[in-house]
């Protein structure tokens, strides 16, 4: 009997089935560490509030974001003097994980000047990925 033609194709394809493709086969795209991710934030906070209060001071506090792992969120704080109560919110800001773009999680629109840029290039750059962007953080089409 010859081992051709359909009968192959058959085989072939049951080799295929028998063995799927695993995870391994394609690695897991590279991401930011989360001081890279906090460091973009506070380029973004920094430019932000030069045009808010030059001397002020802020913090940056992680957010919860259950819906898209992509994201890591932060809340910023202005930090008042010790006398007056409370805590005035700069803004949310969402670094995006593997392409390093910052979202204004208010207007769902990318934060981008020259200095965040360069920043943001090198640390994509050293992980060795492409310079990908996406249109909006997935947080802003399901709100």
């Amino acid at each position: 009997m010859k081992f051709g033609g359909k009968l192959r194709t058959i085989w072939v394809i049951a080799v295929f089935a028998a063995h799927p493709i695993t995870a391994s086969a394609f690695p897991p795209a590279r991401k930011l560490t989360r001081q890279q991710a906090i460091s973009l934030a506070k380029t973004a906070v920094d430019h932000q509030m030069r045009n808010i209060h030059p001397r002020g001071k802020y913090s940056l506090e992680p957010m919860a974001r259950e819906n898209d792992q992509r994201f890591i969120s932060f809340e910023a704080l202005a930090v008042w003097d010790p006398a007056r109560v409370g805590n005035a919110v700069i803004g949310n800001y969402s670094v995006n994980l593997t392409t390093g773009q910052v979202w204004d999680d208010s207007s769902c629109e990318e934060i981008r000047f020259r200095q965040l840029e360069l920043l943001r290039q090198r640390y994509i750059h050293a992980l060795g990925e492409k310079d990908g962007r996406e249109r909006e953080p997935l947080s802003c089409r399901d709100a």
